[in-house]
């Protein structure tokens, strides 16, 4: 009997038609969610990118700001470097100046598209009222009174620098809005929303949205005018604003504070203090003059002290002869002693009372020269603390972020 065992047989076959399906399926889901997701993974890409290349032009520009106290011109040739005119730019848009504001190459997006740039720029005849971000003038010339007696100058000048940036601002905010400077519009309705901004930066997006032949949509292709930064992507836009309006870029540079103290603080003070020295010399002058006058004074009275003690003494001396007088006539003539007497008793109270008034007259003279001391030494403290302060002034003038 053959007890020898039969090795087992393997039982290996193969994928049924519906597990095939069913990976052929899944396979084909994973395909599709893929072919979804990585647009959106490269539009997050670049879109990231975009972030950051517009980060760093705001860096550079701000940068650019406080180093030379006005905003680049755009770059009209593509050289990298800004190209200005005489009196600002040649062209209020254009390439970003990269070589100018000390980047390393251009400014490009994710699909290579170079960025956009518009300034704002409005000259006037008027330094004060001037608004042209690109170029550096002596914009702020407070009036300063100054001098004896006190005389109102433009005294700050020669020192263009932060501040004369910080006034141009302020001047543009105070603008109505120009269709002739750089702007942004947003189409609500049937009403066209305008604005200007300091500058602009526009980035192209991945592709010709719109399709009109550029890489940029909508009105950001040329012109002055941009689309508003609040315009939100679709299918025929995809491109993206930033924008510098008047009143981020004054916060921003501390405008407010650099113009109070240089321009408010200072000046105002000196003015104060140089009005308030004429008036301590005023003062003084009339101190003097009381003084003079209680000197004469003075010497008034010691002229009628003098005329009361000759005058007693004449009395004094008439009084012997009166006595003897007396004597010989058996008192006829006592009547004469009694006026002797009657005249020293007089003379001798107006004697007395000269003397009062003489020393009186002393200490009014004694305290008009105390209060000429303590003038003279005001004077002096506020004239050192007035120079101090000019001096001041113009050095917060000269180191405001000089641009020169």
């Amino acid at each position: 009997m053959n007890t020898a065992r039969r090795a087992p047989r393997s039982r290996s076959r193969g994928l049924t038609l519906i597990e095939v399906s069913l990976v052929i399926v899944v396979l084909g889901f994973i395909a599709l969610l893929l072919a979804e997701l990585l647009p959106g993974f490269k539009r997050a890409a670049m879109h990231k990118d975009s972030i950051y290349a517009l980060q760093t032009a705001q860096t550079a520009m701000r940068g650019f700001i406080l180093i030379n106290g006005r905003l680049p011109c755009p770059d009209s040739n593509g050289d990298g470097m800004e190209d200005r005119a005489a009196d600002g730019c040649t062209q209020l848009t254009g390439v970003l100046p990269y070589r100018s504001l000390g980047l390393g190459g251009p400014l490009e997006n994710a699909a290579g598209f170079p960025f956009r740039y518009g300034v704002f720029h409005r000259s006037n005849a008027s330094v004060a009222s001037d608004a042209g971000l690109t170029r550096v003038i002596d914009r702020l010339q407070p009036k300063i009174a100054e001098g004896l007696p006190p005389a109102l100058a433009p005294r700050l000048r020669g020192n263009s620098n932060l501040l004369d940036y910080c006034a141009a601002v302020q001047a543009a905010q105070g603008l109505p809005t120009d269709a002739n400077q750089i702007h942004v519009a947003l189409a609500a309705g049937s009403v066209d929303i305008r604005e200007n901004v300091a500058y602009v930066l526009a980035e192209p997006g991945a592709a010709d949205m719109n399709v009109n032949g550029s890489a940029f949509d909508g009105s950001n292709a040329a012109g002055l005018r941009f689309e508003h930064p609040t315009r939100a992507p679709g299918r025929d836009y995809d491109d993206r604003v930033v924008v510098a309006y008047f009143t981020d870029m004054w916060e921003e540079l501390g405008c407010s504070s650099l113009v109070a103290s240089t321009v408010r603080a200072y000046p105002n003070t000196e003015s104060g203090l140089a009005m308030f020295r004429q008036s301590l010399r005023d003062y003084k002058a009339q101190l003097e003059l009381t003084r003079e006058m209680a000197e004469a004074d003075r010497l008034q009275k010691i002229a009628s002290l003098a005329k009361g003690i000759g005058s007693a003494a004449v009395a004094a001396a008439a009084l012997p002869t009166s006595l003897a007088s007396s004597i010989n006539t058996a008192g006829g003539t006592s009547g004469s002693v009694a006026a002797a007497g009657v005249a020293i008793g007089l003379n001798a109270a107006a004697t007395a009372y000269a003397a009062a008034n003489l020393v009186v007259g002393d200490e009014i003279r004694n305290k008009l020269d105390a209060r000429l001391g303590e003038a003279g030494g005001l004077i002096t403290a506020v004239d050192a603390l007035h120079d101090g302060v000019r001096t001041r002034a113009i050095e917060a003038d000269r180191d405001a972020f000089s641009a020169r």
